[in-house]
């Protein structure tokens, strides 16, 4: 948490920050959470988007994040950024994220993750 975040913010920041670290201690998800990436779901509870930001091999590429910005209003929360993530020739590659956080007290209720290319 920066100290500037707002307690939304810093419930996004947490999660992004699980991304790289798999470090879920400080991630608050309502238990009916949901993620979804691209359109696609791909979580749905709080206890396994825990599970899989902590183990999931999905996850263990992910190398950096940068240029974060986040936008807030109400209780969403819109975080760009880009992403490094190490391929399979161990190369690096990166994509650029937007991810919307809906955010009720304190809590992350729901993810939507759209990946594209970087520039």
């Amino acid at each position: 948490m920066n100290d500037t975040d707002s307690t939304r913010v810093a419930a996004a920041r947490a999660y992004l920050e699980s991304l790289i670290t798999h470090d879920v201690s400080d991630v608050r998800l309502v238990p009916d959470a949901v993620r979804f990436e691209n359109g696609e779901a791909c979580g749905s509870s709080g206890a396994e988007i825990l599970r899989e930001l902590a183990t999931g091999e999905q996850y263990k590429p992910l190398q950096k994040i940068r240029d974060l910005e986040f936008r807030e209003w109400d209780s969403n929360v819109l975080a760009r950024y880009l992403l490094d993530l190490e391929t399979a020739e161990a190369a690096t590659a990166t994509v650029r994220i937007t991810e919307h956080f809906v955010i009720e007290n304190d809590q992350i209720g729901a993810i939507t993750a759209i990946f594209e290319p970087a520039d």
